[in-house]
């Protein structure tokens, strides 16, 4: 699943996936962040309880410390976006 936020003063990218340790699951969730071709922040939010990794750019970070506010990176406001776009909330 792929987000983007974006408010009056940033915008940022997200994609989650449940896990990323087999190579070619990674490549897949990058590529689409790679796609985009802009100075804007880029995160791979995932369950994986490894040490947060940095690929050109692209932060990887598990998403449950990201969700808690654990992480150094900028933080996404999950709920709002479940405002917005209610049918993410079921």
């Amino acid at each position: 699943m792929g987000l983007q936020s974006q408010n009056f003063s940033n915008t940022e990218y997200y994609q989650v996936a449940a896990t990323v340790r087999d190579e070619s699951t990674l490549r897949r969730e990058l590529s689409s962040l790679q796609a985009v071709k802009d100075q804007y922040p880029k995160y791979l939010l995932t369950l994986d309880d490894d040490p947060t990794a940095d690929y050109d750019g692209i932060k990887r970070i598990n998403a449950l410390q990201w969700l808690l506010g654990n992480s150094r990176s900028a933080q996404f406001d999950f709920f709002a976006y479940l405002r917005i776009f209610p049918d993410y909330s079921n």
